[in-house]
């Protein structure tokens, strides 16, 4: 007959075993001992002496759950993707948006978060400070360009811009901006002579 082990006060992982609880028989020739245990996390758990021993139960499931979480963010977002108050940040809305738009579209996506999506303090397109918010948009918000909009979302196809600069490109090629930014230079000079 096998000497009883008390595990009352021990640690093992998350857990501190508090009192022996209860034995249960199989079989004549096996029975298993339950502990009750407190978990770090505040959650009690009756656990048998060869889940503690063994190594295989180090938490009540917590622990599990956290590796999880962990993995989860680490892989998607590097930890990078919510803002001090919780909600998600604006690079992170911005990356996930692009993903969505791409497969949507039927567009490459070659981003990584957080690496490709830095943005400026200032628009590099018509130099007004850019508002991160996660409310309602407006002209002075980052939004993220695609250069060329049938490359899709790869590197060096990609720019931070204001929302204002966006919409004044919006499908508009590199020519047609061109003419009608010589048009309208034509104009409004001709229109300032009149005045």
């Amino acid at each position: 007959m096998s000497r009883k082990i008390d595990l009352t006060g021990k640690c093992f992982g998350r857990l501190t075993v508090i009192k022996e609880m209860r034995t249960v028989r199989k079989r004549p020739s096996q029975s298993y001992v339950y502990w009750k245990c407190l978990c770090s996390c505040g959650r009690e758990k009756e656990i048998t002496t060869g889940g503690l021993l063994n190594g295989h139960t180090k938490s009540c499931g917590c622990l599990q759950k956290d590796i999880f979480k962990q993995n989860r963010t680490d892989r998607i977002t590097h930890g990078c993707s919510h803002s001090n108050n919780g909600k998600p940040s604006i690079e992170y809305m911005m990356w996930r948006s692009a993903k969505h738009r791409a497969k949507k579209k039927g567009i490459p996506f070659e981003l990584k978060f957080p690496d490709d999506i830095v943005i400026p303090d200032y628009c590099p397109v018509l130099g007004i400070k850019l508002i991160k918010t996660n409310t309602r948009q407006a002209y002075n918000s980052p939004s993220l360009d695609r250069i060329i909009p049938k490359l899709g979302y790869v590197k060096g196809n990609i720019a931070i811009i204001s929302v204002r600069a966006n919409a004044i490109k919006q499908n508009a090629s590199y020519e047609e901006i061109d003419k009608v930014a010589k048009w309208l230079k034509i104009k409004v000079t001709g229109i300032d002579k009149k005045l």
